[in-house]
């Protein structure tokens, strides 16, 4: 029997580097001793990040913020605290196994009336497998040739769960419709990081949205018919919720080939409804929608957002009660940005980026709101250098896309731009400079920048007549763009 809380299912990273292979009792019971968790994937282990949390929230029951800053301080889960839960769980039966036949974890129970024409090959829950609607493949082997481990499987499971799109005949999208920008705050230990993205009922009232004790799936054991629709939504049933109908077939070998697929269960969203762990933005018709990752953009150009509780955008509820529950936070804040982008169901691919963002601008308002205001004169300006780039080196008829010119060119000025904007740049704006000298300082180095951009990428174009005029005229038209905006920002002292 492959039973998570004993099966080598997950890889933890020790201090040292090396790795550990454990069930999901001596993972959280140890955790303090590891600093992450190891995956496939970025996603896949966000994935199981959640699955921890979701054990961790049902088996403490955390009521009010103060009990997650006392979890907190404790330094170490108690074991015999997971070992109750486990066997309150388990009162009538098992339901930790990934093979059972009544209650697989996670899973549906097979059931011939529902699952006798809905086997298919595993690809569909692998995302770099060519199947179903994932776009880009580095694996080229027919869909039916694929085989994982359980350690795979257990994995994929819960990532296509939580990052599925919605596809054709009726198959729904995840608990958050199409998968947003998550971020997650690690801590000093993987046990921190951990009790730093769990939630007290108390911090979920703040939305008015129930915890939802004893509604994870393994609680719930709900049947899963396909597109059965839920109007409600808790915040553990959301860490569980089970989009795909999906049974394993586990091969004489302990191999997976084959799996029982279709539909599963279908949430459109309400209006109540938040992810804690994802940004939210208004949108003009007054409503929120969570921020979608794109891909090809790196995620640092949105880390204004982290810094967010207003009217209009709002972080990461982990990140916005840190400072209620993390005494000793460091200096810097460790946050991981991850997502699924997507175009109208089809997965395009991961994106992931970890930031170190001072401390400090997410307790000083005025620092925050000046950041993110410099966040957007670098979108200003990256725009201007792209469309001017666009302007002299793409005929008429290209001008809705961008020339690999202007791609390397801003590519260039935000590699350079973004060390600056977490370098000299932060560190000038949380100490005693004055506005004036800060944001010269910061003009210049957004000249150099671009500088860069046009030497490295624009003016190796060619040493014709002709493409040396288009280069002197780019650069002319970039100095022109940067120097109002230059003007702009510093008159505005």
């Amino acid at each position: 029997m492959i039973n998570i809380l004993h099966a080598p299912l997950f890889t933890a990273v020790e201090r040292d580097g090396g790795t550990k292979q454990l069930g999901l009792l001596d993972l959280l019971a140890e955790a303090h001793l590891f600093v992450d968790l190891k995956a496939a994937s970025c996603t896949g282990k966000f994935a199981l990040i959640r699955l921890c949390i979701a054990f961790l929230s049902d088996a403490y029951c955390l009521k009010e913020i103060d009990e997650r800053r006392d979890l907190l301080e404790a330094g170490c889960f108690d074991r015999s605290v997971l070992e109750r839960y486990v066997a309150a769980c388990e009162t009538n039966g098992t339901c930790f196994a990934l093979d059972d036949r009544e209650r697989p974890f996670m899973q549906a129970a097979y059931d011939a009336n529902l699952d006798a024409d809905a086997v298919k090959p595993v690809a569909n829950i692998l995302f770099d497998a060519p199947s179903g609607n994932n776009h880009i493949h580095l694996d080229h082997r027919h869909e039916d040739e694929h085989e994982i481990d359980a350690a795979c499987a257990f994995e994929s499971l819960l990532e296509i769960y939580m990052f599925c799109t919605s596809m054709s005949q009726g198959y729904p999208s995840g608990v958050n419709n199409a998968p947003p920008l998550y971020a997650l705050l690690h801590g000093q230990n993987f046990f921190e990081t951990l009790v730093l993205n769990m939630l007290s009922e108390e911090e979920m009232d703040t939305d008015n949205i129930p915890y939802g004790w004893n509604e994870t799936a393994w609680c719930l054991h709900e049947t899963i018919i396909p597109r059965k629709s839920e109007i409600n939504m808790s915040l553990l049933k959301a860490l569980t919720w089970q989009p795909r109908r999906l049974t394993i077939i586990w091969d004489e070998d302990a191999k997976v080939r084959s799996i029982f697929f279709q539909q599963g269960l279908d949430f459109r969203g309400n209006e109540l409804w938040k992810d804690p762990h994802t940004i939210y933005i208004k949108t003009n018709k007054d409503t929120w929608t969570t921020k979608q990752p794109n891909l090809g953009r790196e995620l640092w150009r949105d880390s204004g957002l982290l810094l967010c509780n207003n009217a209009s955008i709002r972080s990461t509820i982990p990140i916005i009660n840190a400072s209620d529950v993390w005494d000793n936070r460091p200096a810097y804040l460790d946050i991981e940005l991850i997502g699924m982008a997507t175009d109208q169901g089809t997965i395009l691919g991961r994106v992931n980026e970890r930031l170190k963002m001072p401390r400090e601008l997410f307790e000083n308002e005025s620092a925050a709101f000046e950041f993110r205001w410099i966040l957007e004169k670098v979108e200003l300006m990256y725009r201007a250098l792209t469309k001017d780039v666009v302007w002299q080196f793409c005929h008429a008829s290209d001008k809705k896309k961008k020339s690999s010119v202007a791609e390397q060119a801003g590519e260039i000025y935000l590699h350079a731009i973004r060390e600056t904007v977490f370098g000299s740049y932060i560190k000038e704006l949380l100490t005693d400079t004055s506005p004036s000298d800060r944001h010269a300082h910061f003009m210049d180095n957004v000249w150099k920048a671009l500088d860069e951009a046009l030497s490295d990428a624009v003016e190796t174009t060619g040493d014709d007549v002709p493409t040396m005029k288009r280069q002197n005229a780019v650069r002319a038209k970039v100095r022109k763009d940067y120097m109002a905006l230059r003007k702009e920002l510093l008159s505005n002292e």
